[in-house]
């Protein structure tokens, strides 16, 4: 059994390093069972750090293959895959968001530093918005009250429930009870509450940071 063992995990150390060579599949240590695509990772500079509030939303599109499979299902003019609520305290900046078990450690609500949560993300792939004319540290503080409960995925994207949350679940429940803002329709099908256009939406939030400038 112990040979049997130290070969396989010698194989699995052979295929990283093989992959990693060919700068094609390899496995990412930053979502558990996820595996990236590329290599070049989308960055914020000093200035657009410096934009950034308390309770902003912020969407990036992920490398792993789970990533890539939510953008395409959903098909949208911005390619994303995951968002979460800005919480900042003086020069710190974290995210509240929420994962499955299937891409992460921990089911259900986390917080992540801005570093750690746009980590191999797919180049010129982040965006990051303000909810108009809004307080938006009541966006934040709610974010941190789930973070508090430990609220659990919702695998089965059941928006109806809100005893779970998925990201954009967890996003537009806050803004319902926050703000009044209603970006949920209970009567649609569970794509269209995945969408994340409902956030891009200028009637309602201001673009921050947009690194994908479809429109330019």
């Amino acid at each position: 059994m112990r040979n049997f063992l130290s070969i396989l995990f010698i194989t699995f150390v052979m295929f990283l390093i093989c992959c990693k060579n060919r700068q094609e599949h390899f496995f990412d240590t930053s979502s558990q069972n996820e595996i990236r695509l590329t290599t070049d990772n989308d960055t914020l500079t000093c200035d657009e750090i410096n934009l950034l509030r308390n309770g902003d939303i912020i969407m990036r599109h992920g490398k792993g293959l789970i990533s890539l499979a939510i953008s395409a299902h959903l098909n949208e003019k911005y390619r994303l895959s995951h968002c979460g609520i800005l919480s900042i305290d003086g020069d710190i900046i974290n995210v509240i968001h929420t994962l499955s078990l299937s891409v992460s450690h921990v089911n259900g609500m986390q917080q992540s530093t801005l570093n750690e949560f746009i980590n191999d993300t797919h180049k010129n792939s982040i965006i990051t918005v303000r909810l108009k004319n809004s307080d938006n540290n009541k966006t934040a503080n709610k974010a941190k009250h789930y973070l508090s409960k430990k609220i659990p995925f919702d695998d089965d994207f059941d928006v109806s429930d809100t005893a779970k949350f998925f990201c954009n679940e967890l996003i537009s429940h806050i803004l319902h009870t926050e703000h009044n803002i209603n970006l949920i329709d209970t009567n649609a099908d569970k794509m269209q509450n995945m969408q994340f256009g409902r956030f891009i939406d200028t009637a309602k939030f201001d673009i921050i940071i947009n690194h994908q400038n479809i429109d330019k």
